[in-house]
């Protein structure tokens, strides 16, 4: 294998230390034919890598274990393609939001926060129903990495946000 650049590895905002470095090493020359992806899960475990959901960063450090194999510090598994029927269906709704409109001033509400939507799977199946059942495009799912938030005051949900990482490559519309 090749020698680590004197310089650090910065990677999504990440900075790895030479020991990091190192244990990434040792962990993959010590599971030599692990899958990439459980490779990536397994480091991510490691190094403490996740999303603000507490879900692990495996894309991005698949990309960052592509970088080191291009500088020649790893030796990764070859690719296997996997064969996917297809989408899986949306998980159903146990929770059918409040049809009628809310009337009144946003005061009277009280205070409006963001409720994070945790990778339980009822919530983000309420979220998605949620999103499918309003918005005018409908839903069919997200993709990449993402943050879903509903708009609650009290303990009345007012809607839904999504934040994902697709829109940071689009123009300003």
């Amino acid at each position: 294998m090749g020698t680590m650049s004197p310089g650090g590895w910065v990677h999504c905002g990440r900075a790895f230390s030479a020991e990091e470095i190192a244990g990434i090493r040792a962990t993959e020359a010590w599971l030599p034919g692990l899958a990439r992806r459980e490779l990536a899960a397994t480091l991510c475990e490691h190094l403490h890598w996740y999303t603000v959901t507490g879900t692990p960063k495996v894309h991005a450090c698949r990309q960052f274990l592509e970088r080191l194999q291009a500088a020649g510090l790893v030796a990764l598994p070859a690719l296997q393609i996997p064969r996917r029927p297809g989408p899986a269906p949306l998980a159903p709704v146990t929770e059918v939001l409040a049809e009628a409109p809310i009337q009144g001033p946003l005061a009277a509400l009280g205070p409006v926060h963001l409720e994070i939507v945790r990778a339980e799977a009822a919530a983000v199946a309420q979220w998605n129903a949620a999103v499918a059942r309003w918005h005018p495009l409908g839903f069919k799912g997200a993709f990449g990495y993402r943050l879903r938030y509903f708009i609650t005051a009290g303990e009345q949900r007012l809607g839904c946000v999504l934040l994902a990482g697709a829109a940071r490559a689009l123009a300003v519309r």
